[in-house]
């Protein structure tokens, strides 16, 4: 499966590092593993998550974030 992230998803990706790394120095690279461990994830687990506004939605694991993603047929 080839995972793609929107530039729209790298700048919130983006946001969210700055705003935990504000709160505690070191919590930013925390996040953004986090954020692309539930990303890989997709891999395996990709499809079987609620739909929501027309993209499937999983919920992060460690931190308070969705991941909204599709599915797409084409190779």
């Amino acid at each position: 499966m080839k995972i793609e992230i929107s530039s729209d998803a790298e700048l919130d990706i983006a946001d969210g590092f700055w705003f935990h790394e504000h709160r505690e120095v070191g919590l930013g690279d925390c996040f953004r593993s986090s954020i692309i461990a539930d990303t890989e994830s997709l891999s395996i687990h990709g499809g079987v998550h609620k739909v929501v506004h027309g993209y499937h939605r999983v919920i992060c694991k460690t931190f308070p974030y969705f991941v909204y993603y599709r599915m797409d047929t084409k190779d």
